[in-house]
């Protein structure tokens, strides 16, 4: 009775320490798991806060300068004409300070975002100092359209390869467009870790916590010429979804001189005022064009004006590109 017993407890504390070591209740992520999850997060729209910053480059005001009067005389002999001395020494001096310096200002700008499944979605972009929309993006199924309100300007594309991914809290969807059987699986740690390849040299490396296995902590990916890395600081529930509050977003690119990899961008997105649409439908995510805006056609590589005069009245992209795919 008693070799059962001490036989029983050394089971017992087999079974615990083995249990510690796995959490039984986790679910591995899966790409299927992973896409499911996302569809239920749809419609939606939210605003997201962009606060980036732009490292230095050098250190040394002597590199710099040079770097920046060999890339000068690069760009004077491809394009075949120099600039005057005084435009020169601005150019020269202003870039250098950047290089010295970086971008490391308070400057943020608002993402709106309209979603309305996964391969339609709208952005506007609006800058906070000049207090004006600076840009308006849709991505459609089978276009993508890019207006610039300032300038009148209007490009319609076929379609396009960014999708969804491109929305900073949902930037773990590029796996998406992966084979699930490119994808491994393995824990560390505690966490899962997912890699994925999209080819020999471009992989990614997503890291998940346990109990949460549709949406990363973290996300490395690594090309030739860049390596970045988005890292979920924290989360929110939102209308009983839960999506990443704070991203912090890194890239790291290689040097023009020492070749090595160096800190260029670090950007820090907020989401806030996220809303699942119940009634939102294609409708809700066009672009109004005013008459005389300038169009490019990119289903034939044309241009042409929208209509003005007393009788012209405003048009939407979705009615430029419905006539267009009737041409």
């Amino acid at each position: 009775m008693k070799r059962f017993s001490h036989t029983l407890i050394s089971l017992l504390l087999t079974v615990s320490v083995l249990a510690a070591a796995v959490p039984v209740h986790a679910e591995e992520p899966s790409i299927a798991a992973m896409r499911e999850h996302s569809q239920k997060i749809m419609p939606f729209s939210c605003t997201v806060e962009v606060h980036p910053l732009t490292h230095p480059m050098f250190s040394d005001a002597g590199e710099a300068t040079q770097y920046e009067m060999q890339r000068l005389a690069a760009r004077q002999q491809e394009f075949g004409r120099s600039m005057d001395q005084a435009t020169y020494e601005k150019v020269l001096q202003n870039n250098v300070k950047y290089y010295l310096e970086g971008n490391m200002s308070d400057y943020v700008t608002l993402y709106y975002y309209k979603c309305l499944d996964m391969d339609t979605f709208m952005l506007t972009v609006y800058d906070t100092v000049l207090q004006k929309t600076m840009q308006i993006q849709l991505f459609d199924a089978s276009f993508t359209a890019d207006y610039d309100p300032n300038q009148r300007s209007l490009m319609i594309m076929p379609l396009g390869e960014r999708r969804r991914e491109t929305i900073p809290f949902l930037a773990h969807e590029i796996v998406y467009q992966l084979d699930e059987n490119t994808v491994s699986v393995s824990s560390q740690d505690n966490h899962y870790i997912l890699e994925a390849s999209r080819n020999p040299y471009d992989s990614s490396t997503f890291v998940f916590s346990p109990g949460r296995p549709f949406i990363p902590e973290k996300i490395t990916r690594n090309t030739l010429a860049w390596h970045t890395e988005n890292e979920y600081l924290d989360f929110v529930t939102y209308d009983g979804f839960t999506i990443p509050h704070t991203i912090l977003f890194q890239q790291y690119n290689q040097h023009p001189v020492t070749n090595e990899f160096w800190l260029k961008y670090e950007i820090t997105y907020k989401v806030t005022e996220f809303k699942v649409e119940d009634y939102m439908s294609e409708k809700d995510l066009d672009i109004v064009i005013p008459a005389g805006t300038r169009i490019f056609n990119g289903f034939t590589n044309t241009s042409y004006t929208s209509s003005t005069g007393t009788e012209a009245s405003s048009t939407t992209v979705r009615a430029i590109v419905d006539d267009m795919l009737k041409q």
